[in-house]
């Protein structure tokens, strides 16, 4: 892979980030899967993140980085990218469970900012009783005083 293949790619991720995924999208559109360059995963998933917002094509971004995923189960980027695909498409629970996932690969900032801008809550106290329910409600709210969650 040429020094202009690999800066083309790095550019690509970035751009697809900041979400100028039309110019992220026609910088990483050429990456061949023999690509011996060890970030080709997480621009693969960049790459579907882009074909998500650009094209709305859910079905097939969320495939091609759920494979870029498989082959590299150790990226947090990869689930963030995987996160906000899941965001565009409409499945919130989905992108949590990914975003959380990638929190545990690793201390990423961005995933951290995307799950508190989405705005989850921590499980109830008490999972067997529900979350409105007055027991949850003012033990979540002791515990959360006293340091506890």
């Amino acid at each position: 892979m040429s020094h202009d293949h690999i800066s083309q790619l790095f550019i690509g991720i970035e751009e697809a980030k900041r979400g100028n995924t039309l110019l992220g999208m026609q910088l990483l559109n050429g990456l061949q899967e023999d690509s011996p360059h060890h970030r080709f995963y997480e621009a693969k998933a960049w790459f579907s993140y882009c074909l998500a917002k650009e094209k709305r094509d859910f079905r097939q971004a969320i495939a091609s980085c759920q494979d870029a995923w498989e082959k590299k189960p150790d990226s947090s980027e990869i689930c963030l990218a995987l996160g906000r695909i899941y965001l565009l498409a409409g499945h919130r629970s989905a992108a949590i469970r990914v975003l959380q996932r990638g929190l545990e690969i690793d201390n990423n900032r961005e995933i951290y900012r995307l799950l508190s801008s989405i705005g989850i809550r921590k499980s109830p106290v008490f999972g067997f009783l529900d979350r409105k329910n007055m027991v949850n409600i003012f033990t979540g709210r002791l515990f959360r005083r006293i340091g506890l969650r």
